[in-house]
């Protein structure tokens, strides 16, 4: 094992890589420093890409994601985390302003996100849009329906 004083402490935010196996943690995944604790021994508390939160993790067992080849998905490492695509936050926007158009995209946003196998994210921000232009199309509908019947 490495003696800590040898090794450059982490900062808040740091991108570290898991350099052993821990419980929910494969080696090689991919990581956040929330922050770091200690006087004499620094340790760590992590969010990692896989979801999993750990705290008290010794210096020797991380290491920035820039310095080794462990993040790296051909190697055997986590893939990058996956993004959301610009067509989701576009329906969401337009789900506001232009609400059928803003749930069609919403749909169309949903599909493309279903089809990436797991690249990319923001099914949430896909079904918001869905669900607000729904809405409010349907509150345009029977605003209109009142105010000709009145």
């Amino acid at each position: 094992m490495a003696e800590n004083s040898t090794l450059t402490p982490f900062d808040r935010r740091d991108v570290v890589v898991a350099l052993e196996d821990m419980p929910g943690i494969p080696k090689g995944s991919r990581g956040r420093v929330v922050t770091r604790v200690g006087l004499t021994w620094d340790r760590y508390f992590v969010h990692f890409d896989n979801g999993v939160d750990r705290g008290s993790i010794g210096r020797d067992a991380l290491a920035l994601a820039s310095e080794t080849d462990l993040a790296d998905p051909a190697l055997g490492g986590d893939a990058p985390p996956a993004t959301t695509p610009p067509i989701a936050w576009i329906a969401v926007v337009l789900s506001v302003l232009v609400a059928p158009a803003g749930a069609i995209l919403g749909h169309m946003a949903l599909g493309r996100i279903e089809a990436g196998g797991g690249r990319l994210s923001g099914r949430t921000v896909a079904i918001a849009a869905i669900i607000i232009g729904w809405t409010l199309t349907a509150a345009l509908f029977f605003g209109a329906v009142y105010a000709i019947s009145i």
